[in-house]
């Protein structure tokens, strides 16, 4: 294997992807299907043969070396780019188990403000410098490896996931989460318990979870190999803010969500045990039925973090209770644990030092809170979900940062380095309600502000930036735009990734996953996000394009 980029590609574009990825998938569909029949002997048999593909090593080989966001950091073998022809040595060389290399440490700065935040939590601090975090990349093969074991799991454990565990699965994103918590408290306000896991995931306890894993034989040894070697990165938990995570190239992520798993079911049997009654409507003071009472508790949870919430206080604090204990059971512990109302506390409630004095939580970057309406909303409440205050700030700051060191670049050059950050920020936080209460709008002004002074310290002349940098398209007056080579280049809007949460986000099915076999409902689930997300994605990417070539 050469440290360089290939020079050929003949033989290896030679392959029929498109006829591998169906071999796959068709036994991936089947292990999904095994499993929900509960047919384990022809559950490991698929396993074993998708382990053992020579097509399944061959794709795994393709998404470390040439799919995987993470393929320019090099693990301790140095290995960045492979020949064609190394690329074929590398998947005849893949086998389940192999020992593991050791793990290339580095610090990094380059995480996201939410990523930084976590590994803190976390316990991780800061390297050298007070400004870098640690991050361990495995070798190339040991990613190979891993890609292909997951390959062969991953379809048996998402037929058992619960049904709202959101994050590092595929088909499922944080606006899924956050629309099932909306669908959970609009018709009715509930406490909230939200909290964070706190213990770096490397110190879970590895017998319990290879027993939960529940493998023998070669699997089972391969696994506790990685385990040892410190498979679990500090950047498990943290949320991939603002993109699309990589889960094919990670079984770290899928590892994260089953020592996790049965967390939901944890408080649903613990909420059913519970002699609660009715506290509204006809029935007020009556004992709950047992239906009722497993639909009047939810857990939604995105890898490390998720929140609990109930109309009953008493409920909440003592799922706090058990949930800390079963973390506690497994090494892991209960962090940032923070109590609150999502309409507003009783003067008990405020009393109490562990609840919050504001109502309402945040809870993925989002603020979700409800208030009193007399005239509109449903049950006399209005929710609404938002982005955070500090990730509005924080975002700004970044703008005014990228303007500041642009004010001896060129038009185009700030267009597109703008465009690049507005589409990430606005695409993943316009799909809530920041159009309905104005916060697209207002972020439009104040980036048209900061653009306006950038002009005039060009031009030395309000009137003549105006005249020279923003032109009239269509309904628009100011539009900051030029144009080059007879094409118009002009900056994003805040408002033109508005997406009602509410209303025009469709939420993935509960009991769904990719491997079930309902082609229909992916293809029409894809196609309706591709439509909203295709100009802002073709946007992010020609913005990359054009700065590489500046």
């Amino acid at each position: 294997m050469e440290n360089q980029k290939p020079k050929s590609k003949e033989g290896w574009n030679a392959i029929s992807w498109s006829a591998i990825e169906l071999y796959i998938q068709k036994l991936q569909k089947r292990i999904y299907s095994a499993t929900k029949n509960g047919d384990i002997k022809l559950v490991r048999s698929l396993q074993s043969i998708v382990i053992n593909s020579h097509q399944a090593k061959l794709l795994a080989t393709r998404w470390v070396t040439q799919n995987n966001t993470g393929k320019k950091l090099a693990g301790i073998d140095g290995i960045k780019y492979l020949t064609p022809s190394k690329r074929f040595e590398l998947a005849r060389s893949l086998k389940i188990p192999s020992k593991s290399r050791p793990l290339r440490k580095i610090w990094i700065s380059n995480f996201s403000d939410k990523q930084k935040t976590l590994l803190l939590k976390q316990g991780c601090g800061k390297g050298p410098g007070k400004t870098k975090y640690p991050l361990s990349i495995p070798t190339l093969f040991d990613k190979a490896n891993q890609t292909l074991l997951k390959l062969a799991l991953e379809p048996e454990w998402e037929a058992k996931f619960e049904p709202n565990s959101y994050g590092l699965r595929p088909g499922r994103n944080c606006h899924d989460a956050m629309k099932q918590i909306y669908l959970t408290i609009f018709k009715k306000p509930k406490y909230v318990l939200k909290a964070e896991i706190q213990t770096c995931f490397d110190q879970i306890n590895h017998e319990k979870l290879l027993k939960k894993l529940n493998y023998k034989g070669k699997i089972h040894k391969q696994i506790k190999h990685w385990l040892k070697s410190g498979i679990f990165n500090k950047k498990c938990f943290a949320e991939m803010e603002n993109s699309t995570p990589d889960l094919n190239c990670d079984i770290s992520s899928l590892l994260v969500n089953i020592a996790l798993n049965d967390l939901e079911t944890l408080v649903k049997e613990l909420v059913i045990c519970m002699p609660l009654r009715y506290s509204t409507g006809v029935r007020t003071g009556k004992i709950m039925g047992l239906r009722d009472r497993n639909s009047s508790l939810s857990l939604i949870k995105y890898a490390g973090d998720f929140v609990v919430l109930h109309e009953n206080k008493e409920v909440i604090f003592k799922c706090k209770e058990v949930i800390s204990n079963w973390l506690v059971d497994i090494g892991l512990k209960l962090s940032n644990a923070q109590l609150s109302h999502t309409l507003e506390g009783t003067k008990a409630d405020l009393a109490d030092p562990e609840f919050s004095k504001t109502p309402g939580f945040d809870f993925l970057g989002f603020t979700v809170r409800q208030f009193k309406k007399k005239y509109r909303g449903l049950n006399g409440i209005d929710t609404k979900i938002t982005p955070a205050k500090d990730k509005q700030k924080k975002h700004l700051e970044k703008i005014a940062k990228i303007v500041r060191q642009c004010h001896m670049a060129s038009q185009e050059e700030i267009i597109f380095k703008l465009n690049l950050i507005i589409a990430k920020w606005a695409l993943y936080y316009g799909t809530s309600d920041a159009n309905t209460v104005g916060i697209l709008k207002k972020m439009d002004y104040l980036l048209y502000l900061k653009l306006r002074r950038w002009g005039k310290r060009k031009t030395k002349s309000s009137k003549s930036s105006l005249n020279k940098y923003w032109k009239k398209i269509e309904t628009k007056k100011f539009v900051f735009a030029t144009e080059i080579n007879g094409k118009l280049v002009k900056l994003h809007c805040y408002s033109d990734f508005a997406r009602s949460l509410r209303n025009d986000y469709v939420k993935v099915k509960s009991e769904t996953s990719p491997f079930n076999g309902d082609e229909t409902y992916w293809a029409s689930r894809l196609r309706k996000e591709c439509l909203y997300e295709s100009n802002s994605i073709g946007a992010i990417k020609s913005a990359k394009r054009k700065m590489k070539s500046l």
